[in-house]
């Protein structure tokens, strides 16, 4: 062996020795790493969230290497045995994603792992959690997975999450590609090119490139990706396509889409021309045979419109009734004192229909405090307020739209609304009184002494109801009403009084009880000793025994047995 052999002979051993120590260390390496991943999943989940802060601090640090074992451990299966390898790295996702520091870091890692594995559905997982933390730096290995059937919607998906110019345009290429797998991978970059944000210049002219597809499923895809990217010169081109459905709901959903445009391009400034499309397209779907495509053409023209009083009375005068309460819907959003007033000054002579469903809005607007207030306050004239024009509704010849009103001012709720309500009390309609004790039970405020002005010239109904109500707000007060009604021709009625008695009682009216109790007729001794129980239940048992016993010695043997059934109840 010469001098030369010798010498870098030697050298060959030396480097083989040194590449075997690497390889060793290496290999010494990933096994630390691969404990120290397996002694962090076991510890997951955390229930505290230092904890789990901590640990997925620790396996960022194991790096690309930490990841890839992670990947390696993953159970293409889906079985259920992935679960803590899952949390961990959707964990490590999350929590890079609000940490600048971590980002980059979990990006790289998760960039190097998808060169490495093999299983499609890793792949997918990965790709879903590169969303949470891609940038630029992830584009071009995501691009090439937007030809792939099984990962295209994965990295399209992602390519939205990251947005930008970079991604948007990644995206405009792989459409313009004509090595597209299927036309399934064809809808998904369509669907994300639409959904990407801030969308860029090239989208709009390529999509309305590819309107005219046969294929019914991409069209629609189209169309809803360019009224998300579209301007005010794609309103002609989804206008056409609407108009040619017939303004009908079909499987595009031509008219939806075409609609978003307009608001996009009202939106992005263009006013006046989402203004005239708004029109246009509420003027041709009156032929409609889709309500609903009408009612959110209208939808639009609330959304674009300056004069929301001149859209909303428009629409009153429709024959649908739907639409109409459409209107009113849309309208509430926008509704001030000036629009109230100018519906109630025009309510009086406005039709029936109309009447009935203004009311019923106004009511579900006063529902609201701050509109309530408002209400309150509108005045329809120089001598008139807005409520005393709705009272004059129940005087309207049409029964609907009496109880509307009720309604109203019932949510309503002021002094001058309770006294018209209890004067309906002497109606003899069965739906009105029915409608009127309804509001009268909700009402939060005394109507007792409102009530009690009304009853001599309520119907036979409207006393009963009256001492329901009483009854039901243990008026004392009204004892005496309650007792001339006992003295009723009408039979409804007196039973209703007798009945009302326990609720409206007090220690003063025990004696008339007692009398009353004494000369009764046999089916009205229960309830009178219902009352004459319930006027002294304040006072300790001592004190009704005294009475009851006292009243008994007056009442002599022939009545005593009157107050037997009275005795238990006061040592309850």
């Amino acid at each position: 062996m010469n001098k030369f052999q010798l010498k870098y002979g030697s050298f060959a051993v030396i480097f083989i020795l040194l590449y075997a120590g690497v390889i060793k260390a290496q290999t010494s390496s990933r096994q630390n790493i691969a404990i120290v991943v397996t002694e962090l999943l076991q510890q997951l989940p955390a229930r505290q969230l230092q904890t789990y802060n901590q640990l997925m601090r620790e396996l960022i640090d194991t790096g690309t290497e930490g990841v890839i074992i992670l990947a390696d451990m993953m159970n293409a299966s889906v079985n259920g045995e992935n679960a803590a390898v899952d949390y961990a790295l959707s964990g490590m996702a999350n929590f890079a994603s609000v940490d600048v520091n971590l980002k980059g870091n979990v990006e790289r890692a998760f960039i190097a792992v998808l060169e490495i594995i093999k299983k499609t559905e890793t792949k997918a997982f990965i790709i879903s959690q590169l969303a949470k933390v891609g940038s630029d730096e992830s584009i071009n290995q995501l691009s090439g997975y937007l030809r792939d059937e099984k990962l295209c919607s994965y990295a399209a998906d992602a390519l939205v999450s990251i947005g930008g110019a970079l991604a948007v345009q990644t995206l405009q290429m792989a459409l313009m590609s004509r090595v597209v797998v299927s036309p399934n991978v064809q809808r998904q970059i369509i669907q994300a090119l639409g959904e990407i944000q801030p969308t860029t210049a090239g989208s709009e002219d390529l999509l309305m490139t590819m309107i005219n597809t046969d294929d019914i499923t991409t069209k629609g895809i189209i169309l809803k990706a360019l009224s998300q990217t579209g301007s005010k010169k794609s309103l002609v081109v989804l206008g056409a396509v609407a108009a040619s459905t017939e303004y009908n709901t079909e499987l595009t959903d031509a008219n939806g889409a075409y609609i978003r445009l307009i608001k996009r391009v009202y939106e992005q400034g263009d006013k006046k021309e989402a203004l005239k499309a708004a029109q246009n397209m509420l003027k041709n779907t009156k032929k409609s045979r889709s309500s609903q495509i009408r009612i959110a053409a209208l939808e639009v023209l609330f959304y674009v419109q300056t004069d929301i009083l001149k859209t909303l009375k428009s629409a009153l005068k429709d024959a649908d009734k739907s639409y109409r309460n459409a209107a009113l819907n849309f309208a509430s959003g926008y509704a001030d004192r000036a629009l109230y007033t100018e519906l109630l000054k025009s309510l009086p002579k406005s039709k029936t229909e109309e009447k009935i469903d203004v009311l019923y809005w106004i009511g579900k607007e006063a529902q609201q405090p701050e509109k309530r207030s408002v209400l309150k306050t509108v005045e329809t004239s120089i001598e008139k307020t807005g409520i005393q024009t709705i009272i004059q509704l129940l005087n309207d010849s049409d029964n609907e739209v009496i109880m509307a009103t009720v309604g109203t001012l019932g949510v309503i709720g002021d002094k001058p609304a309770l006294a018209a309500i209890v004067d309906l009390l002497k109606s003899n309609d069965s739906r009105i009184l029915s409608k009127v004790k309804k509001v009268l039970e909700s009402f939060e405020d005394d109507i007792s002494t409102a009530l009690a002005k009304v009853v001599a010239k309520s119907s036979n109904e409207g006393k009963i109801i009256i001492l329901e109500l009483i009854s039901r707000r243990k008026a004392n007060a009204y004892f005496t009403l309650a007792y001339e009604l006992t003295k009723n021709n009408a039979i409804d009625v007196k039973n209703a009084a007798y009945k009302a008695l326990k609720d409206v009682v007090s220690e003063k009216d025990f004696v008339i009880l007692c009398g009353m109790l004494e000369t009764s007729e046999p089916s009205y001794i229960e309830p009178l000793q219902h009352a004459v129980a319930a006027s002294i239940a304040s006072l300790t048992p001592e004190k009704q025994t005294e009475m009851i016993s006292r009243r008994m010695l007056q009442a002599g043997d022939d009545k005593s047995y009157l107050y037997y059934p009275i005795m238990p109840s006061m040592n309850e």
